[in-house]
């Protein structure tokens, strides 16, 4: 039997004349596994606290489903790109990037592209052989782009936000090419 105890869970200390008693350790094992798992507890609501104060307020996500909602379903836009194919006078490739916020964008294309618009909080549009792309919302912004027989790819001027070229790390940007 254990002469003394550990102030804060009350586990066994034992001196060398005490008698080691196989109930106390098991005593002790119940002590510290129920400790380690309110600690366990603990951490999980924490980390599901912290989860929780990271996600968007019920007003955000209900304006971003409206807005979503208001999109063009991938379905109708591959029926557009179907039509306009098959007047064989021009191409149109339809597609989304998710931002990286770091230069360049690339895009790459089944054929020379001619012409680009790319639709998000910003309008940006450029046409061959301009090496200019131009992205419009409250003000004007300019960036360099580069025309290739597989794609474009473009990056920003004097542009610091990458916001305000198209390419804010996890946003997803909806874009028009045509050739």
């Amino acid at each position: 039997m254990a002469s003394d105890q550990t102030k804060n869970y009350g586990l066994n200390q034992w001196e060398r004349t005490d008698k080691v008693v196989m109930e106390d350790f098991n005593a002790d094992n119940a002590k510290v596994d129920a400790a380690l798992a309110e600690k366990a507890e603990a951490s999980a609501v924490t980390a599901l606290q912290a989860a929780v104060a990271k996600k968007a307020e019920r007003s955000a996500l209900t304006a971003l489903q409206t807005t979503v909602n208001g999109k063009a379903s991938q379905s109708a836009l591959n029926a557009l790109q179907t039509t306009v194919n098959s007047k064989g006078n021009c191409r149109v490739e339809l597609g989304s990037y998710v931002g990286t916020g770091v230069a360049p964008v690339s895009l790459k294309t089944s054929f020379p592209p001619k012409a680009l618009i790319i639709m998000s909080g910003r309008l940006g549009f450029a046409v061959r052989p301009s090496d200019r792309i131009v992205f419009i919302s409250d003000n004007t912004r300019y960036g360099t782009i580069t025309w290739t027989n597989t794609g474009l790819s473009w990056v920003p001027g004097t542009v610091a936000n990458t916001g305000q070229w198209n390419n804010m790390e996890d946003n997803t940007y909806y874009y028009v090419v045509f050739g």
